[in-house]
């Protein structure tokens, strides 16, 4: 079985118990100063190879990976007490499969795709919630969300994991379990690494 496949197995034990965590990633890039940059993000699916995660292009963080695709997600599931450190590549989702993925979207993630292309873009600063949740009001008023076709800002991408740092926490006097998984081409190898 390979660390993805390990990984997904464990998302879904851990979305079982109602892991509050089992739908979301922390997702760390280094912004255009070299300085660390880390935020929740929804993690939309999970594959043999790769990860996708949504972000419109108004936001910082599409500028950043456009400049350096490098990035590391972090995966803590406390219910089972395991975490994954996954490190890959990002690169912009094919516009079909963003498309058909766009549609899936929670109406009030659309409409926000709306909002952000209305001259506030993600992360941009607002007068206050109040004009943030009549903005979105008013665009609900304007498109039916079921009517609504995806945005030009709308955005996705890949992360295409190279290496998985995997810890299993144990509650006895066991040492706790980690490796470290590195793709090489198609294969990946792996190594026991002391906690």
């Amino acid at each position: 079985m390979t660390i993805l496949l390990q990984l997904q197995n464990d998302l879904e034990r851990a979305k079982a118990l109602d892991d509050p965590n089992h739908n979301v990633c922390y997702f760390a890039l280094a912004d255009q100063n070299g300085l660390p940059s880390v935020r929740t993000l929804v993690l939309r699916s999970i594959s043999h190879s790769s990860l996708t995660l949504f972000s419109n292009k108004t936001s910082p963080k599409w500028e950043i990976l456009t400049a350096n695709p490098c990035c590391q997600i972090l995966l803590w599931y406390p219910s089972i007490q395991i975490q994954y450190r996954l490190s890959g590549n990002c690169s912009a989702l094919a516009q079909d499969s963003l498309e058909n993925d766009w549609q899936r979207r929670p109406d009030k993630s659309k409409l926000l795709d709306y909002f952000y292309q209305s001259g506030h873009p993600q992360s941009g600063p607002i007068e206050s919630r109040t004009v943030l949740t009549h903005g979105l009001k008013t665009l609900g008023k304007k498109m039916p969300v079921e009517e609504l076709k995806m945005p030009a800002s709308a955005g996705a991408f890949t992360v295409e994991i190279q290496q998985v740092d995997y810890l299993r926490l144990t509650q006895n006097e066991e040492p706790h379990f980690r490796e470290r998984h590195t793709k090489k081409e198609t294969n990946w190898s792996t190594e026991t690494l002391v906690p």
